[in-house]
């Protein structure tokens, strides 16, 4: 059944988001949860080069993935028709505190932010790492704001003593036979991505969140856009924030 505009989560992970009729986010929780649906990714992004960070998520090679808080409980803080604002189960125990917020502000609109409470001056990064639907991504064209990628190893891992960045032109590509598992940026600070189907078109787009990964799936039928605040290993490239902050991104829906 379609439905206009709603989300149904558990423990912060996405299990559907439907936007003026079409499914835009579907998620299982009974599924591998980095391979399926949406997620916070938090105190890092992406992987850390240590692998003796004790973490539950390890990618193949052993490096710690995604941060702390993917399939953690969560409470609802507040909820009414066009938002719900959650808060880890375990805040008390934890020194940083966050809340998760999502908000249809318009019919075709949905804003997801967060808000860190950090009293003891600790590093983080933040990101969000949504999966997006489409028919095939093959038949999408992209077109961004971003004009560097950065540069990692065969692991993923950012090389050398200083971030490397290398230009790249993502002004309008067709996804047509695109693999991407790469971190893209701006000058701007600002991101900019619209996704082009025959159905309809995504906008994401934020003020705060200056970096973007960027992974296409092997099933061809979805395409992760990632906004974040930080690179991957941030901790040794102090690309991580401090203190308190709030951060988000929106996504839009235009049909075609």
């Amino acid at each position: 059944m379609q439905k206009k505009n709603s989300i149904v989560q558990k423990n912060g992970k996405i299990l559907e988001l439907w936007m003026s009729g079409h499914l835009i986010i579907e998620g299982n929780e009974f599924e591998d949860v980095l391979e399926n649906g949406c997620y916070l990714m938090y105190p890092w992004v992406n992987r850390l080069s240590d692998k003796n960070v004790q973490h539950k998520f390890h990618d193949s090679n052993g490096y710690p993935l995604h941060g702390l808080y993917v399939n953690t409980e969560r409470e609802i803080l507040e909820e009414n028709q066009n938002q719900i604002c959650l808060i880890p189960k375990d805040r008390e125990q934890q020194q940083s505190h966050f809340q998760e917020i999502y908000t249809f502000i318009k019919d075709n609109q949905i804003s997801i932010e967060f808000n860190i409470s950090n009293n003891q001056d600790l590093e983080y990064g933040i990101g969000y790492h949504p999966y997006f639907n489409f028919e095939n991504i093959d038949d999408v064209i992209m077109i961004t704001n971003l004009t560097q990628r950065l540069v990692v190893n065969q692991d993923l891992i950012p090389i050398g003593d200083q971030l490397q960045w290398e230009d790249v032109n993502l002004s309008e590509i067709s996804l047509k036979h695109q693999e991407f598992d790469n971190c893209f940026k701006n000058n701007e600070d600002k991101l900019f991505i619209k996704l082009i189907s025959s159905k309809y078109t995504l906008l994401i787009e934020s003020d705060s969140m200056k970096y973007c990964q960027i992974y296409t799936p092997s099933d061809r039928k979805r395409i992760a856009i990632e906004p974040q605040s930080s690179t991957a290993d941030c901790f040794k490239y102090q690309t991580s924030l401090k203190g308190n902050c709030k951060v988000g991104f929106t996504v839009t829906i235009i049909l075609n």
